[in-house]
């Protein structure tokens, strides 16, 4: 559960089962708190180059990971600190 207040009121995050049982109490008052866009989202812009060139890398360690041996893969150990 998480929580944010100020001087209007309190606005709670959580599970349905937590706000459903909020709605029900009796002693508390409640409302639905919609945001309003007072402006449409941003179209979606091109990849920069930057961007072009990590994917292109990106995709080659992936390329270059999927040609390894699998034998490779049972000499490793995960650790959890």
């Amino acid at each position: 559960m998480l929580t944010d207040y100020d001087l209007m009121g309190t606005r709670v995050f959580g599970s349905k089962d937590l706000i459903d049982t909020l709605r029900a109490a009796p002693d508390i008052e409640t409302l639905d708190w919609h945001r309003l866009r007072l402006r449409p989202p941003a179209p979606p812009r091109a990849p920069s180059r930057l961007e072009l060139r990590v994917q292109k890398i990106m995709a080659e360690q992936d390329a270059a990971n999927a040609q390894k041996p699998a034998d490779t893969e049972k000499d490793t150990k995960d650790v959890w600190i």
